[in-house]
């Protein structure tokens, strides 16, 4: 098989892995993924999410991979999937002993200036949902 057509194959096998799996993934992973996913398919369609704020991080992504080869797009993808997704997978450090249940972060540029921002869902003390959100955020260590 050509060396084309294999990264073809293990792109389509890795677009296939992410597609199947359920559990969330962190944002700046997806917002990675959708811009070597739409590099490497050479789709140029704008963004089309009903929220304005997540077309921003997605327009963002591609801007930051502007300079990407749909080729070197797919390898970025793979790698992503490989590297980050399924590692993580395997990874011991769960939700049980973090206290963070989900979390995001999102890098954007805004007057020429790197902005980061973190934003962590924190686990119930009790395992449930029995406390108000904004009881568990006032108790948050940042």
């Amino acid at each position: 098989m050509g060396k084309n057509k294999e990264l073809v194959r293990e792109f389509e096998a890795a677009v296939d892995y992410i597609n199947a799996y359920t559990d969330p993934f962190p944002a700046d992973l997806l917002l990675k993924l959708y811009a070597y996913y739409k590099i490497a398919r050479q789709n140029n369609d704008h963004p089309g999410s009903r929220t304005g704020l997540i077309n921003a991080f997605k327009t963002n992504a591609l801007i930051q991979a502007q300079k990407v080869k749909p080729k070197e797009a797919m390898r970025l993808y793979i790698n992503l999937v490989e590297n980050e997704v399924k590692k993580t997978l395997d990874d011991p450090i769960s939700e049980d002993n973090t206290g963070v249940s989900k979390g995001m972060r999102a890098t954007f540029q805004a007057n020429g200036q790197s902005i980061t921002l973190f934003v962590l869902h924190l686990s119930s003390e009790r395992g449930g949902h029995e406390q108000a959100e904004e009881h568990r955020l006032e108790h948050a260590v940042l």
